[in-house]
């Protein structure tokens, strides 16, 4: 693999960024809280806040759950956080609350308490989408305030994916509401998310949520206050608003993608499928762009906590990776989706040497002569490394600027590579 060389470029997106992101979280926190207060006619203090808190690595998460919670405190309420990630920390209030911690969540950067259990109260039926279920919490709650991101989801498409509807049709409900949400056929699930959010909000104390749309460079650009007689159409317009923003490889036909981490932080499949181009969804057909003949996964984050969902995304991996999963947490994850081949291992080698000379060998190609790319993670594509094959195509088309010249990969002691990360 030595003959291989990487050069590290910086990709040009478009880069809108509002502007104080945590200071408008708090603003229009505090405009929706005491809007709810008024119109409940709550005492000016000593009223219950839950604020659900999802397992996603939004940019600066920690601070903008501080944010929530010092307008809260402004409002007159006492605030409180719950774990709203369906089965994500293998379903069990331990992994959920250490999964808030791998992400900086926490008492004390936060300043409210995380008040976690497995106790969920039926708040309905959806038509067509099951029971919807609420963490018991919230619905003891005299208000609830939502914070998530709006972005395309993973494993469906529709008017609405990820975000603020999510949340309350499935986070909110814990493993129930996980597994009755993902008994629905992939096409079926967008549509769900609207009736099953329905019922949460006609059963549940909801105050209004703040959405946070990102750029390319993992930045906030919007942030927007939502009523909840808003968040349906409004959501619908700002996904349409993520799409545009979405990072992606800057290349569609690819033989090879390296991929430093992956895990829950970065996406809920772990490598995000609309970068890499690969669903591995029984009776779901595959993107049609990009096209990636092998990706090598080289390990987790330590903020996945272990959960290796979305490994059988890639064809090869290492024996660390391995090592660093816990097959507890990423089967919860997978039989609660139902989406088994995530959760599948690839060819699992030794070290990212052994990995990547057995991804070539499998193309019948010689490593110079592969197209090939290496990132840090799904979510972070600003800066990468480009094989030589790519970097003239790619550095004429303007989309990219060179940082560092080509350079052959260098591996150390244990085969592990060395230097070089679009980290650094």
């Amino acid at each position: 693999m030595d003959e291989m060389r990487l050069a590290l470029v910086r990709q040009v997106f478009p880069r809108p960024r509002a502007q104080d992101p945590v200071g408008l979280v708090e603003a229009e926190a505090l405009r929706l809280l005491e809007n709810w207060r008024q119109k409940r006619g709550l005492p000016p203090t000593g009223w219950r806040l839950g604020i659900p808190v999802g397992s996603r690595g939004i940019n600066r998460l920690p601070e903008l759950v501080a944010a929530l919670v010092r307008a809260a405190v402004r409002a007159g309420a006492e605030p409180f956080l719950v774990p709203a990630m369906g089965s994500h920390g293998g379903g069990t209030p331990e992994g959920q609350v250490r999964l808030l911690w791998h992400l900086g969540v926490t008492e004390a950067s936060t300043g409210a308490p995380i008040l976690a259990g497995s106790d969920v109260v039926s708040l309905g039926e959806a038509p067509g989408a099951g029971t919807v279920y609420a963490d018991g919490r919230l619905a003891q709650a005299d208000a609830v305030l939502l914070l998530n991101r709006v972005k395309p989801h993973t494993s469906f498409h529709g008017p609405v994916e990820s975000g603020l509807l999510k949340m309350l049709a499935v986070g909110i409900g814990k493993a129930p509401s996980a597994a009755a949400f993902h008994s629905l056929p992939p096409e079926a699930l967008s549509p769900a998310i609207l009736e099953r959010s329905r019922v949460a909000l006609r059963a549940l104390p909801v105050a209004g949520g703040v959405a946070v749309v990102e750029n390319g460079y993992d930045e906030a650009a919007l942030v927007q206050g939502l009523l909840p007689e808003e968040m349906e159409s409004v959501e619908t317009s700002l996904l349409e608003q993520a799409r545009q923003w979405l990072p992606r490889l800057p290349v569609e036909d690819l033989d090879l993608l390296i991929v430093d981490s992956i895990g829950k932080n970065f996406s809920g499949t772990g490598m995000d499928t609309n970068v890499v181009g690969r669903l591995r969804i029984d009776g779901q057909p595959e993107p049609s762009s990009p096209r990636i003949r092998r990706i090598l996964a080289r390990g987790l984050s330590p903020e996945t906590d272990g959960n290796a969902y979305g490994i059988g995304l890639a064809d090869f991996t290492t024996r660390r990776a391995r090592e660093q999963a816990r097959p507890e947490a990423t089967y919860a994850n997978a039989l609660a989706t139902g989406f088994l081949r995530r959760a599948m291992w690839p060819l699992i080698l030794d070290d990212d040497r052994q990995a990547l000379a057995a991804a070539a060998e499998s193309l019948k190609r010689p490593p110079s002569g592969l197209t090939a790319l290496r990132i840090a993670n799904t979510l972070s594509l600003e800066r990468l490394w480009v094989s030589d094959t790519v970097l003239a195509g790619l550095l004429a088309s303007g989309r990219a600027e060179m940082l560092a010249e080509p350079a052959p990969l260098r591996f150390g002691p244990d085969g592990s590579l060395l230097a070089g990360e679009p980290s650094d």
